[in-house]
């Protein structure tokens, strides 16, 4: 899925017509809200969920689901939602805060959507190492011929490095249980590398993400989201891949010490992976992406 909104009555409603004010809110609410760029929609994120798409003609849209996959009044509740949002936007995301509260209720552990949504949100200051550009990346395939086009993978989160210029992908783990079966280190370097330097279609899924991430930034400015432009240096041509630990106890060092331990088995059973690949450690007091361990 490209990165871009080419509708220029929709860019127009967001920057000065009726979407300003909401777009404004978002912004001043960053530590909770999350905008990212889509194909031609924006998608707004609280706490790693989608509570809101804004496609062009004011068109709005939510996930459903929230409101429990069997629930027969499913659609006549998300409807009086997003009618809600059109009259009052502040009020709109309070109450979407409260389904997506009492959703997560019922389901499994979901910290590590949280959890990647703070440090998408910690890490845009120019002077920090890193800026984050988009949650929950996927590939676009536009371009791949059917045959052979790669099994969808998503990648939590995009950022630039300021210095170097150079793209870098990370996956964000809370806790060792988010290591178990095929969501642990191996599976994700295996992705990556299939996409950026093992496909036979690389050169264009390189050529497909740095098109994405010119948008990304071209949007992200127009709209006020992001006061950065690309360096010089920008380039797809080596692309990094690192991974991120939360552990469940930030006193238990025996913890992250186990995290090092599989992290490195991993990576060693990774197939044919070539590349070296680094690991971060963050807690709820410290977001901020700097040194790896």
């Amino acid at each position: 899925m490209a990165r871009k909104i080419s509708c220029n009555r929709l860019l127009n409603s967001l920057k000065y017509g009726e979407l300003k004010g909401a777009m404004q809110y978002v912004a001043e609410n960053k530590n909770d809200l999350s905008l990212q760029i889509r194909d031609n929609y924006l998608t707004v994120y609280y706490r790693g969920g989608n509570i809101l798409n804004i496609k062009g003609n004011n068109n709005f849209t939510f996930n459903g689901n929230y409101f429990g996959k069997n629930n027969p009044n499913k659609q006549e509740e998300m409807n009086e939602l997003l009618l809600f949002y059109r009259k009052e936007y502040q009020k709109y995301f309070d109450k979407v805060k409260e389904v997506v509260e009492n959703w997560e209720k019922s389901k499994k552990d979901r910290r590590e959507f949280v959890v990647q949504q703070k440090i998408a949100t910690k890490n845009q200051d120019i002077n920090g190492r890193f800026i984050i550009l988009d949650m929950e990346y996927g590939f676009s395939q536009a371009r791949i011929p059917k045959d052979d086009r790669l099994s969808r993978a998503k990648f939590d989160l995009l950022a630039i490095e300021h210095n170097s210029g150079k793209v870098v992908f990370f996956e964000v783990k809370k806790g060792l249980k988010a290591l178990e079966n095929k969501s642990g280190i191996k599976s994700h370097i295996n992705d990556f590398e299939k996409f950026l330097y093992t496909d036979k279609n690389k050169e264009i899924y390189r050529s497909n993400l740095e098109i994405d991430i010119m948008n990304i930034v071209s949007a992200k400015k127009t709209l006020g989201f992001l006061d950065y432009s690309l360096p010089d240096n920008f380039s797809v041509k080596e692309v990094d891949f690192a991974f991120i630990f939360e552990p469940d106890d930030d006193s238990n060092v025996a913890e992250i010490e186990e995290y090092k331990r599989i992290f490195n088995n991993e990576h060693k059973e990774s197939e044919g992976s070539s590349k070296s690949y680094s690991t971060f450690c963050v807690s709820p007091e410290n977001y901020i992406l700097n040194n790896p361990m």
